[in-house]
């Protein structure tokens, strides 16, 4: 273990307190990784804890297989705008941007966790 992961743990056991993610606070589950490096390594992972599985081999998969699934007394499919019923069902299709920026007053601290943390985590 990095020792600034080591003492990254110690100083949350110290000024933290314990939360039971089975109980009440089981919101904050979230995927973990198995070792110092993360990547891409918790997707298969987290499939596998949830009973489910990766589809990395059909390009047109899809959150679900049909919207239609949804089906019920206050919903349709069918009414639904068709490119939101196409990223649904053909989600892999789909690509997104996504980036972050810091606000200039808090940007060395965010410097700071990206050398510290993420990029040796990537």
């Amino acid at each position: 273990m990095h020792a600034l992961d080591l003492a990254t743990r110690k100083f949350w056991r110290v000024s933290g307190r314990r939360v039971d993610l089975d109980g009440a606070e089981s919101w904050l589950s979230a995927p973990t990784s198995a070792g110092p490096e993360v990547g891409d390594s918790w997707l298969s992972a987290e499939a596998a804890r949830l009973n489910g599985r990766l589809v990395t081999d059909d390009p047109g998969a899809g959150l679900l297989a049909s919207m239609s699934a949804l089906d019920g007394p206050s919903f349709s499919a069918g009414d639904l705008d068709p490119r939101i019923r196409d990223f649904y069902e053909h989600t892999s299709r789909w690509r997104m941007e996504a980036w972050a920026g810091w606000s200039p007053a808090f940007w060395p601290g965010g410097e700071l966790v990206s050398r510290l943390f993420g990029r040796r985590v990537q």
